[in-house]
């Protein structure tokens, strides 16, 4: 709490005190907490302040109230806190000023409201001088008093336990402290999220929501954490017990509680619904109570609980020191009733389609780059049925799978699908997978849809350019099959003159075409090849898409080669310089580019091996000519050195 005191001339600086105690809201008499402290004794606070202005501050103090201490000299009936620190007649000045409630001589700390703020002691200062005064005031004091607890978390008062009924408490909101209060309360996640305020309000300081345990053997309810200056968060909630509070109980205990199919009730206005899951209705094994209005979903194993905000005292705000508990029991519950639905892979709210019992979705070329959400839904029929979409997703953790027919191995689950315009990678078959279900659950019970994910029909897709070495291990080359997405039906080569050669039977290899058990390669005669390949595939929907890349071939003695690798990740398609054999000459000497088939290529392709026969053929009828003629010679040789014939020559 911010304590500010105002020298009024009275007496001197030094004289400032507070005397006084710290006691439960519903005493009249003092406690044993005692409180007589001067100002000037306090320890030094050195952090900022926010205070108007206008507010100038000689010195700022701190000054730490113990929340055990107070236990200690509390009855603590029905609230474990409803704190009241109070001034007595010898504290210097006696009145306290409360930027919300003007003067008065105490200050309290409830569960309806938080005054520990900016607090004055002065008997000549109101909320005029305060929030509008033009003049600069001068402040000699500026205390925080702070709230302070050894176990950092403080409940309320204790709730009864009860394994089916569960009571609506208030829990504070973002109005619970003051303004300049220079303390903070943050309201819980999951209360905001959830709780509901009293009536129309229009500045509401609490929220109303279920008070149960999250899980089994904890038994603390939080309701946020409470911020200050210098010291730890104190967590403010509310605590559980079976045997709590045994007068509630039995007022519990008397009430009829209706549970039925349906509730209709005449209070439609002021009526609370909450879903509620069990431990066992859950995979995470923790119970949770869902706003209707915040989530108006259907899940399995649920219950609804309906509440009357009208059986609640509409000023029970009015007062903050109330001996009362503010709750309100259940008027109606409700057991659903249990469905069936088959769990299907959904993308965003792309539509998915049915061919021959093949269930599949379209990627169209305005999606097929960017994130989507995939997510495992409940498959439903009509409208009326909307609410069932995520009616397992309490009860079993299921990601959306794709699955790898290649190597038999699911891929690892994942919410978002991430396309790209230059690959294939994301599209193919997906599946659901329960990774982990709630203990009232059957896991085999839960129907699983496959879903295909296809390029839309004629779409294309382009695919990163790649630069390949000339040699038989760097091929490019259209892959046979795409699991779950395609089968190759058709390749088509053509160079950057518009020249193309093509094969529409893949079954077997040619002299241009080497046909693999994974792959269609493409086999270039000459390097320095720059040519585009168009893949096109056939899906099982008998729908069809195309793939194409650009190539360009390098010499391995190339220098630029140490500027474009070998990516074998980027082989996919070839290139071939075809203007040698692909230009015809027309009667009017006006050259044309045309197709040809598969029989020319051949044909071309099989005169540089008739004229390395030809060259063959005539180097071994040399050496044959050749090695004759040395018989010859030999021959004649020997026999001009026979004996008889040399000796006619010496004759």
């Amino acid at each position: 709490m911010l304590f500010l005191s105002i020298k009024n001339g009275i007496q001197s600086l030094n004289d400032y005190k507070i005397i006084g105690d710290v006691r439960d809201g519903n005493e009249n008499s003092e406690s044993g907490y005692k409180i007589n402290e001067k100002l000037s004794k306090l320890l030094m606070y050195n952090g900022s302040l926010s205070v108007p202005n206008h507010l100038s501050i000689n010195s700022r103090k701190i000054f730490y109230i113990n929340f055990e201490k107070y236990q200690e000299s509390s009855s603590g009936y029905v609230f474990n806190i409803n704190m009241k620190l109070k001034l007595s007649e010898d504290s210097y000045p006696t009145k306290l000023f409360v930027p919300s409630a003007a003067n008065r001589n105490y200050i309290d700390f409830t569960l309806l409201k938080c005054e520990f703020g900016l607090t004055m002691i002065d008997n000549q200062l109101n909320e005029t001088t305060f929030y509008t005064s033009t003049n600069l005031i001068t402040v000699d004091y500026a205390i925080l008093i702070l709230l302070k607890s050894s176990t950092k978390k403080i409940h309320y008062t204790t709730v009864p336990y009860f394994s089916q009924i569960f009571l609506l408490y208030p829990c504070p909101y973002s109005k619970y402290t003051t303004e300049y209060s220079n303390i903070k309360y943050i309201p819980d996640k999951y209360v905001l999220e959830n709780g509901v305020f009293f009536f129309n309000y229009e500045k509401p300081s609490h929220l109303f929501i279920p008070i149960f345990q999250s899980s089994n053997g904890n038994n603390f309810f939080a309701c946020g954490i409470l911020r200050q200056p210098t010291l730890p968060d104190i967590i403010l909630g509310y605590k559980l017990e079976s045997n709590g509070n045994e007068v509630l109980r039995k007022k519990i205990e008397e009430t009829t509680i209706q549970t039925i199919d349906s509730c209709s009730e005449p209070y439609e206005n002021n009526k609370v619904i909450y879903t509620y899951l069990d431990e066992d209705s859950q995979f995470t094994n923790s119970k949770i109570f869902i706003n209707t209005k915040k989530d108006s979903n259907e899940y399995v194993n649920q219950k609804k609980y309906f509440y009357n905000l009208n059986n609640l005292d509409r000023n029970i705000f009015n007062n903050t020191n109330t001996t009362d508990e503010i709750f309100i029991i259940p008027s109606c519950i409700v057991t659903s009733e249990d469905k069936n639905f088959i769990i299907t892979p959904t993308v965003d709210d792309l539509k998915i389609i049915n061919h021959e019992n093949v269930w599949y979705l379209y990627i169209n070329d305005s999606n097929s780059d960017g994130n989507f959400s995939v997510r495992c839904l409940s498959e439903v029929n009509n409208v009326n049925e909307k609410h069932y979409k995520n009616y397992y997703s309490k009860g079993a953790d299921i990601l959306v799978i794709k699955k790898d027919s290649v190597n038999n191995k699911q891929l690892k689950g994942d919410k978002l699908l991430m396309l790209s315009k230059e690959s294939l990678k994301s599209y193919g078959e997906y599946t659901c997978n329960v990774d982990k279900i709630a203990k009232s659950l059957n896991r085999k019970s839960l129907q699983v849809k496959n879903v295909y994910i296809l390029p839309e029909n004629y779409m294309t897709i382009a695919l990163q350019p790649a630069n390949v070495l000339y040699n038989k291990n760097s091929y490019p080359h259209c892959k046979k099959v795409h699991p779950n997405v395609g089968k190759l039906i058709k390749i088509e080569v053509s160079n950057d003159k518009s020249e193309t050669i093509g094969l529409l039977e893949i079954f077997h290899s040619t002299s241009v075409f080497d046909v693999t058990k994974d792959f269609v390669n493409f086999i270039p005669l000459h390097p320095e090849y720059r040519i585009t390949i168009n893949c096109n595939y056939q899906t099982m929907t008998k729908s069809f898409f195309t793939t194409v890349q650009n190539f360009t071939i390098y010499n391995s003695s190339d220098k630029r080669n140490n500027q474009h690798p070998n990516n074998k990740a980027n082989m996919i398609y070839p290139f071939m310089n075809l203007s040698g054999y692909l230009t015809n000459i027309e009667p009017n000497d006006k050259q044309i580019s045309r197709p040809i088939s598969e029989q020319d290529a051949i044909l071309f392709s099989s005169i540089p091996f008739i004229i390395l026969g030809i060259l063959t053929f005539l180097i071994i009828l040399l050496t044959i000519i050749f090695v004759i003629g040395q018989l010859v010679i030999f021959k004649q040789y020997e026999r001009y050195n026979q004996p008889e014939n040399i000796n006619d020559m010496n004759a």
